[in-house]
């Protein structure tokens, strides 16, 4: 196989050399090569303008490229003089030019670190105007035209181990850093942080911080202390300067100018996007606390909070198309709740410890019821396959583990297992195995094992122990000791110090709210409101509906003499305050009809004069009166005779299973005499109240 090289000068082909790969032709029998009999060490190959020939000679006596045969390879521009290290390439005019001692350097393009560093090895600067003023570097990986330009710390940790790709990428610090897109963390720095996407963590001070999108985190003023922080979606944070907060969706919890919060748990696109300043918020949705969210709320649901009202210690849970706003704060919100009537269950609410139960209707009690892995520099290096490990010693002993997703600083460093996803600075990173876990957070989980396990927030599942599968914990500290097999626990401090079975705890009052037992279903707060809709829970289907409350009463209008069908003329009474509540029960030619199924007491009075004998009955049908029973009755007398009126009383209790035949009517048998009535001044009447 024959090839042909050109060699230029200025554009211009001066020689063209024929070339065969199997056997390539002694240099001095090429043509326009003039090389001496004897050749000196250091000599190089340089072209003679003059004679148009290529000779051998001096380096650096004449002009032309020049190839240095030492332990040093770099261009004739590059540099101010013959490099004094060794293991160094530097190609571009003055790239690396201030760092003749340096070892190990790689410097190319046009003023790539042109100035003098200290402590400078080990570094790999690539780009034009790479590293121009930086004064310190060491142990990096810099590319991209002007990347990290002012690298000047004067803490040798804080400028080392650090990769930073992109056109004006990186800021002063860059240790032990993963830093990567155009102007990502420009006018900044970062220590132990994974900073991806353009414009991302702009004139930010990231330590311990993980933060990948366009413009994530940027724009935020330089603020100290803003540190410990998951932020993840295009805009996610921006204008933020709070710590310890997750933020994960586009535009989640951006501002839209700086503010700070701290340890909030954002989850959703747009979700928290004008609510700054908050601590301690639980959001999960898109558009969940979209504005003026509340301190210590939990928002969840599309459009949970979209406006909180500022309502601090609030949960609201939707799952309706228009979300759901609170009104009040240290409240509960929750919506749909299905209607339903003939449950025979009851819900209590126990406004001490905040759970809720349930019992039977009108029961007693104060209660309411690929195969490669992908990894970042100094993260770990497994041997199973499809891992994703990003941060600095992030997944360092997932050894065989397959299939984890791990991003942070010492995020899984000493966990062993698979299928995990670990976000955060140390989220799940002490001993133990993990598996098919998802922890986001920092801390998150970072002690103990676990499988099936979600944990959301900072310090979140913190040291579950044993007996924690298939637990969810959310919130910042929530199940910070752990959370009992199978239990939920959502909200800041939610089930902070204690852990049972089977447990659901809600939790938005800000302070430690712990479950007293297994099997239970854990509310606070849930606000005092009088109201005529009381809750219900079906305990086979496990759901909550209300129902609205039920009470009628009737009165004869007038007197009636010596009566012989039932009674007809009902009306609802007149007088000063009295008055229905409810669907009312119908009343039809003297026959009563029932709104909806359940249990009813009927309490039934008779007013007499001048009665001889005979009595008033309460006659019951389940047929539409095709046929019918006595179900109860009151013996008519006066105890006295003419002009002495008396009252009667008598009740009962029904259960009404279909409104369409059972039915209730009020009817004489062998009365002689006067039944007294009257509207405004009830005489005789008749009253209906649904017990469920």
């Amino acid at each position: 196989m024959f090839f042909k090289i050109k060699i230029k000068y200025n554009d211009i082909i001066i020689m063209t050399i024929p070339y065969s790969k199997q056997q390539p032709p002694p240099i001095n029998q090429l043509p326009n090569v003039n090389i001496s009999e004897s050749l000196a060490d250091g000599e190089v190959l340089k072209y003679n303008e003059a004679t148009e020939e290529w000779i051998n000679g001096t380096a650096g006596a004449s002009a032309g490229t020049e190839i240095v045969a030492t332990d040093n390879l770099r261009s004739l521009t590059s540099g101010t003089g013959t490099p004094t290290g060794t293991g160094n390439i530097l190609l571009g005019l003055n790239a690396g030019s201030a760092n003749p001692a340096s070892n190990g350097l790689v410097c190319i393009g046009m003023n790539a670190l042109p100035v003098a560093s200290t402590n400078i090895s080990d570094t790999v600067v690539i780009g034009e105007n790479a590293g121009l003023v930086s004064t310190r570097t060491n142990k990096n990986v810099l590319i991209g035209s002007e990347v990290v330009s002012s690298l000047n710390s004067t803490i040798n940790n804080d400028t080392e181990n650090g990769v930073v790709i992109g056109y004006d990428a990186g800021g002063s610090r860059i240790g032990n850093s993963v830093v990567i897109g155009s102007e990502a963390n420009k006018s900044g720095y970062s220590v132990r942080s994974v900073i991806v996407g353009q414009d991302s963590a702009r004139s930010t001070l990231a330590i311990d911080q993980v933060i990948i999108g366009a413009n994530a985190k940027s724009l935020n003023g330089n603020a100290n202390g803003d540190n410990t922080n998951v932020i993840i979606g295009n805009y996610g944070g921006e204008r933020h300067t709070g710590a310890s907060n997750v933020m994960i969706g586009s535009s989640a919890g951006q501002g839209t100018s700086n503010y700070s919060s701290q340890k909030a748990t954002i989850l959703g696109t747009d979700a928290c996007k004008n609510s700054g300043g908050k601590d301690f918020i639980t959001s999960l949705g898109h558009a969940s606390g979209f504005n003026n969210a509340g301190v210590n709320a939990t928002y969840i649901g599309k459009s949970a909070g979209l406006d909180g009202g500022n309502h601090a210690n609030t949960i609201v849970l939707t799952a309706e198309t228009g979300g759901l706003n609170p009104i009040s704060a240290n409240s509960f919100f929750v919506k749909p709740i299905r209607n339903i009537t003939g449950v025979a269950n009851a819900l209590f609410y126990n406004a001490t410890s905040g759970e809720i139960t349930y019992d039977t209707a009108g029961g007693g009690g104060t209660e309411i019821t690929a195969t490669d892995n992908l990894r970042s520099l100094n993260a770990g290096t497994p041997s199973g396959n499809e891992n994703i490990l990003l941060g600095d010693n992030a997944g360092n002993s997932v050894g065989s583990g397959i299939a984890n997703t791990i991003i942070g600083y010492d995020a899984g460093a000493n966990t062993t297992g698979s299928r995990n996803i670990l976000i955060g600075k140390q989220a799940g990173n002490g001993g133990g195995s993990r598996n098919k876990c998802v922890v986001i957070g920092i801390s998150a989980m970072q002690f103990g094992s676990g499988t099936d396990c979600v944990a959301i927030g900072t310090t979140a599942l913190y040291s579950p122990g044993t007996g924690s599968d298939e637990c969810v914990a959310i919130g910042a500290r929530a199940g910070v000791s752990g959370a009992g097999q199978f239990s939920v626990v959502i909200g800041s401090k939610a089930s902070e110090g204690a852990k049972f079975d089977n447990t659901i705890v809600l939790n938005a009052t800000g302070s430690a709210f712990n479950p007293t037992q297994a099997s239970s279903c854990f509310i606070k707060p849930i606000r005092n409101l009088t109201n005529s809709n009381k809750l219900l829970y079906n305990s086979t289907s496990g759901e909550i509906t209300y129902e609205p409350a039920i009470a009628t009463q009737y009165a004869l209008t007038s007197n009636l003499i010596n009566p012989t069908a039932i009674f007809t003329n009902w009306a609802t009474p007149t007088g000063t305050l009295q008055a229905n509540l409810g669907t009312p029960v119908s009343v039809v030619g003297g026959v009563f009809a029932f709104p909806a199924t359940g249990t009813y007491k009927i309490e039934m009075t008779i007013a007499v004069d001048n009665i001889t004998g005979g009595n008033i009955r309460l006659n019951a049908s389940n047929d539409n009166f095709s046929t019918q029973d006595i179900i109860a009755q009151v013996f008519a007398y006066d105890n006295g005779g003419s002009g002495i009126d008396c009252a009667n009383t008598i009740s009962t209790i029904v259960n009404i299973t279909d409104i369409a035949n059972d039915k209730v009517s009020v009817g004489p048998f062998g009365v002689s005499g006067t039944i007294r009535g009257g509207t405004a001044d009830v005489r005789t009447s008749i009253m209906f109240i649904k017990l469920s």
